[in-house]
């Protein structure tokens, strides 16, 4: 059985995130750690954020809930596609927040 890396899924609560969020998503994409699934779940944004993050990354899971349901829900809708999907862990990171290309395989090791 070959040994792998173990799957992490980088959730990003959005809630109108401007360009802070597109500029999050754009540092995910540089990550050296590949065995990820990026998760956006937007808290019915209306800034045009979410409609920007999925033209950014295209290959992330995109959720879109019907209002703002504050934090806590919103995570656990994100938590729970995460764990459903088979998430080994879980990142949580804000929409204004910037990763550093080396900063998952850190984590992980």
């Amino acid at each position: 059985m070959m040994n792998r890396d173990p799957l992490v899924f980088i959730l990003i609560l959005n809630y109108d995130g401007g360009k802070p969020l597109s500029l999050c998503l754009q540092s995910l994409l540089r990550l050296d750690y590949t065995n990820t699934r990026i998760v956006v779940i937007d808290n019915a944004s209306t800034d045009g954020s979410f409609e920007e993050a999925k033209r950014i990354s295209s290959k992330a899971s995109f959720i879109r809930n019907s209002e703002n349901v504050g934090f806590a829900k919103g995570i656990n809708v994100g938590l729970r596609f995460a764990i459903n999907q088979g998430a080994d862990f879980v990142w949580l990171l804000n929409p204004d927040a910037t990763a550093s290309t080396n900063s998952l395989r850190k984590l992980i090791d």
